[in-house]
């Protein structure tokens, strides 16, 4: 997007953005914006956490070792009890393929 960076030598970024843009601009920086734009353009973006759950219960599995619940849980940006019950469920991966399965069948 060189034109938006020829653009940009005469205007302040924040002279164009709108609230979502800004947003991702403050939080992320003027490059993942332009990538945005140039990648996605008029496509309104849900970004679901749900993966990311899916990564904090893996690691708790991984890394849990029966005392250590409050560093996990802080490193995690997650409560304690989170800890608790992921250490306790099954893989998170399995329930990935069971719910795909309830979607398309078996």
């Amino acid at each position: 997007m060189e034109w938006l960076d020829d653009v940009l030598e005469d205007i302040k970024i924040e002279e164009i953005l709108d609230k979502d843009s800004e947003l991702i601009f403050q939080e992320c920086g003027l490059e993942v914006l332009k990538t945005l734009w140039d990648k996605f353009p008029s496509i309104m973006l849900y970004i679901s956490t749900k993966p990311i759950v899916r990564a904090k219960k893996i690691y708790i599995q991984k890394h849990y070792d029966g005392t250590n619940s409050k560093v996990l849980a802080l490193l995690l940006k997650v409560s304690e009890r989170f800890v608790f019950q992921s250490a306790s469920e099954g893989d998170p991966r399995d329930e990935m393929s069971e719910n795909t399965l309830k979607l398309f069948g078996d």
